[in-house]
């Protein structure tokens, strides 16, 4: 006799052919997606940083934003990239930063370091890396632009 019940696989086949996200892959054996994983997106605070000159400076900035889960502390991995160099263009960020319980953002500031180049504009992104602490949300990867003030 055939069963009328559908196995978890049969659901997820199902949840893929109608667009459904609940699940992390389709068309493989993956399990649902856990949902009590606090989320992690980034977005762009101030999207315009400036050398200083004359004492003037003005600092970009991103935003790292956790939704779900706050209970706990949960240290967020992230690379830094675009035709900036990070310690050379702009003051050092780390590599990561830790958001205690109850905390559901960071702002992390791109100070621009002067110097005498004449380098146009350049770019700095950020994007955040997978752990098994959170899942990645749909904003995974930002950018600002460093103006360049050098002396003409």
């Amino acid at each position: 006799m055939k069963s009328n019940t559908l196995d978890m696989n049969g659901i997820a086949w199902i949840a893929c052919l109608i667009g459904a996200s609940l699940f992390t892959g389709c068309g493989s054996d993956q399990e649902p997606a856990d949902q009590s994983l606090p989320s992690i997106n980034v977005e762009v605070l101030d999207p315009t940083a400036r050398e200083p000159v004359g004492g003037n400076i003005n600092n970009g900035s991103f935003l790292i934003r956790r939704s779900g889960n706050l209970d706990e502390d949960l240290q967020v991995f992230f690379e830094m990239g675009g035709s900036a160099t990070n310690e050379t263009d702009y003051k050092k960020i780390g590599r990561s930063v830790k958001l205690t319980p109850g905390m559901d953002s960071h702002k992390i500031s791109v100070g621009p370091i002067a110097d005498i180049q004449n380098e146009g504009t350049e770019t700095v992104r950020i994007t955040i890396l997978a752990n098994d602490n959170y899942s990645i949300g749909s904003f995974s990867s930002v950018q600002l632009a460093i103006q360049d003030e050098s002396p003409e």
